[in-house]
């Protein structure tokens, strides 16, 4: 049985007794153009934030996230109103992070992305990232950093995606599987998201426009959505999910500062620099222990980042042991074989 050499550090964890904890929410809301995804999502934000709360929204939609800045109603909802960053192209994973990284470090407590879709569909986004590096690797690395920016935020999100009919083609084209209104986005995200809507589309071959059924939802929040019927997105439905997460314990600040850090040093190290710059002087002593390894994180992906792309791999002789490049999405390092001298392999990032 292998044994871990005298160098090697064995992590150990906390273990506690499980409790369900209020946790910030991250859901998502898709639907077609026009199917009222932007306004159902200002809605259950009014109901999900309380008075005095601050909500952010990113918008990659040429500024029409401001459009119901007047609005009667969101008005009535939100009469601190609502405070907005526009992303225009590229639309890379990494200006969405740098945008939730904002609103964290300002106080806000929701954010609305819209469209998170532009991140994998858009100009410059991971499907762009694919064609350019002539592989997936950079685009999935983007796309997991973001989910990461997403799934450790100390904040509420509600991510709006853009949606259309898709269907599996079988049998060599002759048949045809309907597979329902599906999000346009990198296809592992739905998985990272608690809550799901899917607006408007067909329900029971009627157009049903801008009504909204749960599409996923966690198993102890039955009460709230196993009924469900087709309706519209409401302040209602945001203060009935608040209150179920109210109803949890507060948990641990210091186990979200530990995991949003190590997020953000996967961004880089001006990333978390800033982070780091931006906390209280207590949490700054309190991740003294995690601090150099984040830092080493950080330095890593910056030289990752910095990794050539080429065509086609030069002779390893001609460069040091160590050097790197990145051919056909994949990173290779010079290394002495011992016997025919210095060779390319492929290397982990």
């Amino acid at each position: 049985m292998a044994t871990a050499s005298a160098d090697e550090q064995v992590e150990t964890f906390a273990i506690r007794k499980a409790t369900r904890r209020a946790v910030p929410q991250l859901m998502a809301i898709w639907g077609p153009t026009f199917s009222g995804k932007t306004y159902g999502a200002l809605l259950v934000a009014a109901g999900m934030v309380k008075p005095n709360e601050k909500v952010g929204f990113i918008d990659t939609e040429n500024g029409r996230g401001s459009a119901f800045a007047d609005d009667s109603a969101i008005c009535k909802l939100l009469p601190q109103g609502y405070d907005v960053i526009e992303i225009d192209p590229p639309f890379h994973p990494k200006r969405y992070i740098a945008a939730i990284r904002q609103f964290e470090q300002e106080g806000y407590s929701l954010v609305i992305t819209d469209s998170g879709s532009h991140a994998w569909s858009g100009e410059g986004g991971g499907l762009d990232m694919k064609e350019h590096d002539k592989g997936w690797q950079k685009a999935k690395l983007w796309s997991k950093r973001l989910v990461s920016a997403y799934c450790f935020s100390p904040i509420h999100h509600i991510v709006c995606l853009r949606a259309q009919e898709k269907v599996k083609v079988l049998d060599g084209g002759k048949t045809y599987v309907p597979l329902g209104v599906l999000p346009i986005c990198e296809k592992s995200l739905p998985f990272d998201l608690g809550l799901c809507f899917s607006v408007d589309g067909e329900i029971d071959g009627k157009p049903a426009t801008h009504l909204a059924r749960p599409v996923k939802w966690p198993k102890v929040m039955e009460p709230i959505f196993g009924g469900w019927k087709p309706q519209l997105l409401t302040p209602e439905i945001g203060r009935l999910i608040r209150e179920w997460n109210d109803t949890g314990t507060s948990g641990a600040v210091d186990d979200r500062i530990i995991k949003q850090s190590r997020s953000v040093a996967m961004e880089g190290m001006d990333a978390y620099k800033k982070f780091f710059a931006g906390i209280t002087a207590a949490q700054r002593k309190f991740l003294g222990p995690y601090h150099a390894e984040n830092k080493a994180i950080a330095e890593q992906v910056d030289r990752d980042e910095a990794i050539q792309e080429v065509d086609a791999l030069p002779d390893a002789v001609e460069l040091t042991i160590g050097s790197k490049l990145r051919c056909g999405g994949k990173i290779h390092e010079v290394f002495d074989d011992g016997d025919e001298g210095y060779r390319w392999r492929e290397c982990v990032a």
